[in-house]
């Protein structure tokens, strides 16, 4: 299973890779196949549930036509069919072949009986020869053989009666079976002669011969009766050996005919004018009735109910993708995570366009919202999206869903508050080994609907009892499938969960360990970069959780020459005082290009590794940058390659979490330099450094507007007034004891 995923993922990587710069067309495209699909559909649902009345129902008002209708009455046109059909005799295959075969035989027979009665004079060495010879076992039949075989006699009396037999028709199939396939009491023989022309008989059911039930003794009787008994009985005992079907049935041929009968049949057209009244008031809808209203429904409206489905479906979509485009970066900008989504979408609708079928199976008329796993899709949206967002995915999942199995209000709410149950109960049952209980409670809701729907909706104890078990069923399965899934679909679309980031910001992790003692002041530092980016993401809406994982990992490449970062620096020793400005600005710079590559080593989330990446951007090391241009006064420099070499590679922050990261990185490293960071101070800092920031173009590529802006700076000087704030002096001990003894 692993090599498996192994090769989905090498294979998706591939083609997004490949995608990338194009994948704003490739959503457009993805999201119209879904469109068209769903389009489809609901359109289909609609043409298989054409009214909401049906044969034995109350007309509650007159029914109407509202335009000319014309139609095909399909009722009549088959009753015609039918008739065409039954007109149809069977085809019944001649083969002359088996009479000319069966001819031979017996000429070969009495060839043997000649040569016996020439070769032996007496009668019982005749019987003995014919015996031997297997001609017949019967000593009496031999010797009515021997005195009567001449060609004139029983010879020709055996040839003459296989050509009458034969000629007439032999079929295996019994007479019930024939008469089955021939309405008409006729069959048609048909063969081909010797000159290739295609002959055809028409004869009676009654008049053939049917091989298991051939009355042999009226046949000998029939064409031969004046013979003596002794004649009679060997003809018909004789004969027996020689009596095979030779006529079969063409059920080829026949179908083709009856394919032909049905193509002249013309439809029967039936035309109604505007204004008839098909069913008055109160009348009881008949079939006949039940015709006419779904080829109104068909005729008079569907071309606006395709319209109408067609313009509330494309507004829905442009809607949902503006919205995940402008407020819901995080899914959209990521071109699995959008795929992923789409297909939960299309699963969804899918799944819930085959519901009625399971009605239909049943046989029990239940809520067909009841059939739809809407757990198992609402868990597996909140993993995916957060709470926030999922409920506006479910929202219109929901209404989407509607439209495919034939739109219904309580459908519709039935679908949305389950869905909407199921994102506040994952917030309660935040371990996975208690989602049985979310399914219980969500199995009880269903109970609770069934309770309000069937007061409504009128429901039988069956119907009820149905409901209710259906509703437990799916509750269940829908969060046991869904839970299972999960790690499928995570690991195949690299989706970063709450659950992944909730193990990544766990401090005893092995590499956290690590970092706290092999750079303890990158450790500190980055603990408070945390703190500070998880409190401002909650003041402008971001995943505080992504933040606060990535303040944590943003410089876990630090790990390699540790030493040379100075907030681990033990002492007054500097390593960058030996060693050139541009050497040290490589070294500075590397811990970007490591931490990318640990992060992959350790199998971060995407994002996580793109904060690792993104949160210097491209800016410039000024210190090393500053004393570059010191050691070079005077001389001629190409201050853009200069530049250069002290600018990080980038590139700059793409999302809401890597900009505040970049923010509380260098806001938190600034407020530790201050010797007295008063309030004013820090709140003068703040500024400058994110106005420092923002005018030197960092911040171009992320979300982040001057509104958020200005709210992450108010919760940068929260945190840190908190931090830095002023402490009250203690007394010294020795001058509160000499006050004591003055007392």
């Amino acid at each position: 299973m692993k090599n498996i995923i192994k090769l989905i993922n090498r294979y998706l990587n591939n083609f997004f890779a490949t995608v990338k710069l194009h994948d704003i067309y490739l959503k457009i495209f993805l999201t119209l196949l879904v469109f068209f699909w769903i389009f489809y559909l609901s359109i289909d649902r609609f043409r298989k549930e054409p009214m909401d009345l049906k044969v034995g129902d109350i007309a509650l008002y007159d029914i109407k036509i509202k335009n000319d209708i014309e139609y095909t009455d399909e009722i009549k046109t088959e009753t015609k069919r039918d008739e065409a059909i039954s007109r149809i005799s069977p085809i019944f295959e001649f083969d002359m072949e088996i009479l000319e075969n069966e001819k031979k035989k017996i000429d070969d027979y009495f060839k043997k009986v000649e040569k016996i009665d020439k070769e032996f004079s007496y009668m019982e060495n005749k019987i003995a020869a014919g015996r031997k010879a297997r001609l017949l076992k019967d000593k009496d039949l031999l010797k009515t053989l021997f005195l009567n075989y001449k060609p004139n006699n029983f010879h020709y009396k055996t040839r003459n009666i296989l050509n009458k037999i034969y000629n007439i028709g032999i079929t295996g199939l019994t007479h019930d079976n024939t008469r089955s396939l021939s309405k008409t009491g006729y069959i048609i023989k048909a063969y081909i002669n010797k000159e290739k022309e295609e002959i055809s008989i028409r004869a009676k059911i009654d008049d053939i011969y049917y091989a298991d039930n051939i009355e042999y003794s009226a046949i000998v009787k029939k064409y031969y009766s004046n013979l003596r008994w002794d004649k009679a009985k060997f003809l018909r005992t004789f004969i027996k050996d020689y009596i095979k079907p030779n006529i079969f049935f063409d059920k080829k041929a026949t179908d083709e005919k009856i394919v032909d009968a049905i193509n002249l049949v013309k439809p029967i057209v039936k035309r109604l004018k505007k204004g008839q009244i098909v069913v008055r008031n109160g009348q009881e809808i008949n079939e006949s009735h039940f015709k006419i209203l779904k080829e109104i429904v068909k005729y008079s409206s569907e071309t606006n109910m395709i319209n109408s489905y067609f313009i509330i479906l494309i507004l829905i979509f442009i809607i949902a993708f503006l919205y995940f485009k402008t407020y819901a970066g995080r899914i959209f900008n990521n071109l699995k995570t959008f795929i992923f989504l789409l297909s939960l979408i299309f699963m969804a609708t899918t799944l819930n366009y085959f519901c009625p079928n399971i009605n239909n199976f049943l046989g029990v008329k239940i809520s067909n919202s009841f059939f739809i796993p809407i757990s198992g899709f609402a868990i597996l949206i909140s993993q995916l999206a957060g709470s926030a967002i999922s409920i506006i995915i479910l929202f219109i999942i929901s209404i989407l869903t509607s439209f495919t199995i034939g739109f219904d209000f309580f459908d519709f709410i039935i679908i949305l508050s389950v869905g909407f149950l199921t994102v506040l109960l994952l917030k309660l049952f935040k371990k996975k080994v208690y989602m049985w209980y979310a399914g219980i409670l969500i199995g009880i809701y269903y109970f609770i609907l069934t309770m309000g729907i069937s007061g409504i909706r009128d429901f039988s104890e069956q119907q009820i009892s149905y409901s209710v078990l259906i509703g437990f069923i799916n509750a269940l399965v829908s969060v046991i499938i869904s839970m299972g899934l999960f790690p499928l679909f995570e690991s195949i679309f690299k989706i970063l969960t709450e659950d992944r980031l909730l193990e990544l910001s766990d401090l005893n992790l092995p590499i956290m360990k690590k970092l706290l003692i092999e750079a303890p002041g990158t450790y500190n530092h980055s603990i408070l970069t945390a703190n500070l980016a998880e409190t401002a993401s909650l003041t402008i809406g971001a995943n505080s959780l992504l933040a606060r994982v990535g303040g944590y990992y943003h410089d876990v490449g630090k790990l390699e020459n540790a030493e040379y970062f100075i907030e681990n620096h033990t002492g007054s020793d500097d390593k960058h005082k030996e060693i050139k400005p541009s050497i040290s600005s490589s070294i500075i710079k590397s811990h970007i290009t490591y931490g990318i590559e640990l992060g992959r080593m350790l199998k971060l989330p995407k994002e996580v590794i793109d904060i690792i990446q993104e949160h210097h951007g491209t800016t410039t090391i000024s210190y090393f940058y500053s004393k570059a241009l010191d050691a070079k006064i005077g001389e001629k420099l190409n201050k853009d390659d200069l530049i250069s070499k002290y600018r990080y590679e980038g590139p700059q922050p793409v999302s809401k979490e890597a900009a505040i990261i970049m923010l509380a990185d260098i806001v938190e490293a600034a407020a530790r330099s201050l010797k007295k960071p008063s309030y004013s101070r820090l709140e003068i800092i703040v500024h400058e450094l994110i106005n420092d920031r923002f005018l030197d173009g960092q911040l171009d590529h992320c979300p982040l507007t001057l509104i958020d802006l200005n709210e992450i700076a108010k919760s940068f000087l929260h945190v840190l007034s908190a931090m830095y704030h002023t402490r009250i002096k203690y007394p010294d001990k020795k001058k509160v004891k000499e006050q004591e003894n003055e007392d």
